[in-house]
């Protein structure tokens, strides 16, 4: 067996896992089940641009995005679906800090700021 050749190796994508997982995890639940509290400024501004189905709906389409840009190797899918997630979490974040005090804002602004810095680390990664 030989070894590889230093310089070609490319580094394994843990936050494009990461934001497909949690992606597809918050897809799941928008989709199954209305998690979101009723009378939460949150949901109110979620609900106002679009249903919670919708939302999930996004969030499955970016992990699908995601996961198959990683298992077919096709840059453009992760970047597409990176766009999307970086997107949806920036959403997020914002209804989040407007319904403050909330812990999750942080989390989920994170989340975006990390997707747009995977985004310029495409090319350097692979599974």
């Amino acid at each position: 067996m030989q070894r590889p050749v230093k310089g070609t190796q490319k580094a394994i994508p843990f936050f494009e896992v990461y934001v497909c997982l949690i992606s597809a995890y918050i897809s799941v639940v928008l989709l199954v089940s209305d998690i979101f509290e009723k009378d939460a400024n949150f949901y109110q501004y979620m609900t106002a641009v679009m249903p919670a189905v919708a939302w999930g709906l996004v969030a499955f389409a970016a992990s699908v995005l995601i996961a198959l840009g990683l298992v077919l190797n096709c840059r453009w899918l992760r970047i597409g679906g990176l766009a999307i997630s970086m997107f949806f979490y920036v959403f997020l974040a914002t209804s989040s800090m407007l319904d403050f005090p909330n812990m999750s804002a942080g989390v989920y602004f994170i989340t975006a700021l990390m997707s747009l810095l995977s985004i310029f680390y495409v090319r350097f990664s692979e599974l």
